[in-house]
């Protein structure tokens, strides 16, 4: 197991310490391990995870968007559920 400081998660992943944290409390980002006071450190195996959960993701959103521009004669379309009210 490689465990892994903030400074690299931040540097892997392309987040800033804030934002880790924020995703940490919406439980949409893998939580560090306590190691003792104060030491905390990131399991790589749970980061990769969590970056393949995001490239399975993105390759669903992909099929859709391509299934909606199928169903519009191929023109981009824009899903109004997606605009802020």
């Amino acid at each position: 197991m490689l465990l892994l400081k903030l400074a690299d998660v931040t540097k892997a992943t392309g987040l800033g310490r804030s934002t880790v944290y924020r995703k940490i409390s919406e439980n949409t980002f893998p939580k560090p391990l306590q190691l003792g006071p104060g030491c905390v450190r990131w399991d790589a195996d749970h980061l990769q995870a969590w970056r393949d959960s995001l490239q399975v993701a993105n390759d669903n959103k992909a099929g859709e968007v391509a299934a909606q521009r199928h169903e519009h004669g191929g023109r981009p379309y824009l899903d109004a559920r997606l605009l802020d009210s």
